[in-house]
């Protein structure tokens, strides 16, 4: 009888929870958006926002962008990055900032090339429970993609990726749903694990030099 009872409450509960999963998706399908389109003379004159790209991984993209928390984005809240390929949504996931001052926020995100360019970026400035407002910048109308987007011929350095994998491993476990991203940038390397997808920078990273393998750990926000 009272295991009978315990299997009941433990059903009560599950359904709650969905129930509560459920109520916090619908109340932002049913808030009210305005989102305003921003071109690449806008970005700068309007906003003062400035959106930088450079390679970081053989065919990872990254992107900063960067502005001043003052005027039309003096309620700045958070980040939103969007990524729709063939009408399907593929991410939709709120972006903190990389750096946040009272003169200067950044945020940040790496991906595929193709994905950049089917990526939007919006500032949301103003969010209650019945309305956000904010401005979006699509990255194929900022981002020039390079013609080579391999940082590096791999001919140059003396470490390969797995042997930076092997020397990073032991310092940096990987959590579960995760998966370990290597980047190789002027003589060093980066490791850092990432939920699989788009790559939204923070956290440990493990710093190996290619020269002589030493490491360094550090942590990013």
């Amino acid at each position: 009888m009272r295991s009978h009872t315990i299997e009941k409450m433990k059903t009560i509960l599950k359904m709650a929870v969905l129930v509560f999963m459920v109520i916090g998706m619908s109340s932002r399908c049913y808030a009210l958006r305005l989102i305003h389109r921003v071109f690449t003379e806008q970005a700068a004159q309007e906003l003062g926002v400035k959106i930088t790209s450079e390679v970081v991984a053989t065919n990872q993209i990254g992107v900063w962008l960067e502005f001043s928390p003052h005027g039309k984005l003096e309620r700045f809240s958070h980040g939103e990055l969007e990524v729709v390929s063939g009408g399907r949504e593929l991410v939709c996931a709120k972006l903190l900032p990389l750096q946040q001052t009272n003169d200067k926020v950044v945020l940040y995100f790496s991906a595929a090339q193709d994905y950049v360019q089917k990526s939007t970026l919006s500032l949301i400035v103003s969010v209650d429970q019945e309305f956000a407002e904010g401005y979006s910048f699509a990255m194929k109308d900022f981002v020039k993609m390079p013609p080579d987007t391999v940082p590096e011929p791999t001919a140059s350095r003396h470490l390969t990726e797995a042997q930076v994998l092997a020397i990073a491993k032991p310092l940096l476990p990987l959590p579960a749903g995760e998966s370990y991203q290597v980047n190789f940038r002027d003589g060093t390397w980066e490791v850092f694990t990432e939920p699989d997808g788009v790559q939204v920078r923070g956290g440990r990273v493990i710093l190996v030099q290619d020269s002589d393998g030493k490491t360094q750990a550090v942590t990013r926000y």
